[in-house]
């Protein structure tokens, strides 16, 4: 998990120009390589730049939302499905 902003900029701006590599050249009228090194540069760079920025805003959510609601986590399992064990079921079925 990355947690610096230079960290988060070096992983977006390598899965952007990998993803941007991926992507189909469509108009190859100015050459194939000239516009699949276009596309690998802007991915690159959008990967470079939205990725720290996405990650800080994330991360503001994350914390804001933690300090409303601390006691949220119990109630969660770690694979995402509601923890019912231990918390009463309007008393039915539970001693």
């Amino acid at each position: 998990m990355a947690a610096t902003a230079g960290v988060r900029a070096l992983q977006g701006a390598g899965l952007g120009a990998a993803t941007a590599a991926m992507e189909p050249v469509t108009d190859d009228s100015k050459g194939y390589g000239a516009q699949k090194g276009k596309q690998v540069a802007a991915g690159l760079f959008a990967g470079a730049i939205l990725t720290p920025a996405l990650g800080k805003v994330a991360d503001v959510v994350v914390s804001r939302f933690a300090r409303a609601a601390p006691n949220a986590r119990r109630f969660w399992r770690a694979d995402g499905c509601r923890n019912y064990s231990g918390t009463p079921r309007n008393g039915a079925g539970h001693s």
